[in-house]
């Protein structure tokens, strides 16, 4: 399957949340009101990763997020437990998780498959087999597929969220990517060549390809699984583990593959593990 474009919306939190309204006017040239900082993370990525590319009528959208639009419910939650009051109409409509899908095929004119996808771990991987299988029945011509993950305060108790040190630094991000069989005009930028998850570690090393150029590691794999992976590919390493922690670094670490110069050519997989010891591999040749 190819990939056409990708993008990253990455930015680590110091100590408060920094205002997106002015990333949204500049990306767009407006402000677009009613929307959560969920769904300004969605369209900043989502936008990025478009650009200038038509998308055909047949686009479809598919989402992941592991937790979605975090203050916007506490607030929802606050009005309803704490003030005694009804939530505002539209706060409520967007504690849905797919309001942010909404909004997306709204500003990109997508008609076609509109799905959201949550789970704790491989949420990304999920997306992009959800996109790859449509197209692979011809049911979208073009998959765009989003992975975000939305910061929220205070960090403390995010980090108890997100199960981390108590002084972690944390992050957010929006990766996204457009897959198609072929795409007119245009050339791909890398060859998505599998995706597997939930896989035990012995089977992980027996079905990776021979002609690896290089391995990167997620937050997730153990170092003894770094020992053992190290002989399948001429490099492995960590990536990024000064990269402030959020849901989705694994979307990081993938659209670097895409992006970087000294990755064209070259084969990698970016593998990561669950707690339960399930792993996942992304196997992108970059063209």
């Amino acid at each position: 399957m190819n990939i056409y474009s990708s993008s990253t919306f990455y930015q680590p939190i110091s100590d408060h949340l920094p205002d997106l309204k002015g990333d949204i006017k500049a990306q767009f040239g407006k402000n677009i009101r009613r929307i959560d900082r969920f769904i300004q993370l969605s369209m900043l990525g989502a936008g990025r990763c478009i650009g200038d590319i038509a998308l055909p009528e047949k686009t479809g959208l598919y989402m992941t997020s592991v937790n979605g639009s975090l203050s916007n419910a506490f607030s929802v939650l606050r009005e309803i437990y704490v003030d005694k009051q009804p939530p505002m109409p539209l706060s409520f409509v967007n504690t849905v998780s797919n309001a942010a899908c909404f909004y997306v095929a709204k500003q990109f004119g997508i008609q076609a498959n509109n799905m959201f996808v949550t789970r704790d771990h491989f949420g990304l991987e999920s997306a992009l087999k959800l996109g790859w299988l449509d197209l692979m029945n011809e049911r979208v011509e073009m998959a765009l597929v989003g992975a975000v993950a939305q910061c929220a305060e205070p960090l403390a108790v995010h980090r108890k969220r997100l199960k981390v040190a108590n002084d972690a630094d944390m992050g957010e991000g929006s990766h996204w990517y457009l897959m198609a069989k072929s795409l007119d005009g245009c050339d791909p930028v890398a060859i998505l060549h599998g995706l597997n998850e939930y896989i035990a570690l012995d089977d992980l090393v027996t079905k990776l390809p021979s002609n690896l150029d290089g391995i990167a590691l997620g937050f997730g794999v153990p170092v003894e699984a770094e020992q053992l992976l190290s002989a399948k590919a001429m490099q492995v390493k960590r990536w990024h583990p000064e990269l402030a922690y959020y849901e989705f670094t694994t979307g990081y670490a993938v659209t670097e593959l895409l992006s970087q110069p000294q990755f064209k050519g070259k084969r990698w997989c970016h593998i990561d593990a669950n707690p339960s010891g399930q792993y996942s591999v992304v196997d992108i040749e970059r063209c």
